[in-house]
């Protein structure tokens, strides 16, 4: 299920938007919308592409908290 990662939390706990998250997504060729990014990391659809898009925004957000957490002071 899509919400094991906490994608949404995560997010608010970084003050970062799903909209960056999104524009990122489409940066590394996963096409995505704000509708199929709310309905994948909310667990509402079950497809290989909502997997990505979660698996994705994971990592992307694993990134960002460990830059935070090296660099506090940014």
């Amino acid at each position: 299920m899509a919400t094991k990662y906490f994608i949404k939390e995560r997010l608010e706990k970084l003050g970062i938007t799903g909209a960056k998250i999104i524009k990122e997504l489409n940066e590394a060729n996963i096409v995505c919308d704000r509708i199929q990014f709310s309905r994948a990391i909310n667990g509402k659809v079950n497809s290989p592409h909502a997997e990505m898009i979660c698996e994705k925004a994971n990592e992307i957000i694993t990134d960002k908290e460990r830059r935070l957490s090296s660099n506090p002071a940014n």
